[in-house]
């Protein structure tokens, strides 16, 4: 989920590329997150991170145990310094996870 200090109920087009929205949620492609996260970094907007999820049809399969999350917002945090940190901490936990998760075996549980 991306967040900015004016909440809005649409996210700029750079950052909807590649994405689906279901309801609510939009969900990106493992290969077109990282450009998603990084144009939300360019506009100012925060990553709180979220979970992998498996789309076919109109059914979603979230395991919420495979999240790629950032960190709160620290108290004295300027909102660039928590903008660039939070964003950078879900790009990690984001490569780590695509690199070491066995993503049929998680669909399978």
């Amino acid at each position: 989920m991306l967040e900015s200090e004016l909440m809005s109920d649409q996210l700029p087009s750079e950052i909807v590329v590649g994405a689906t929205l279901r309801g609510q949620e939009y969900g990106w492609t493992v290969d077109s997150f990282p450009a998603a996260l990084r144009a939300a970094e360019r506009l100012e907007l925060a990553c709180l991170g979220g979970q992998f999820q498996f789309r076919v049809g109109d059914e979603v399969c979230e395991p919420y145990w495979v999240s790629a999350d950032s960190s709160e917002r620290r108290r004295s945090e300027g909102w660039s310094n928590y903008v660039h940190r939070s964003c950078s901490e879900v790009a990690e936990a984001f490569e780590r996870l695509v690199r070491t998760t066995d993503f049929r075996a998680v669909a399978r549980e």
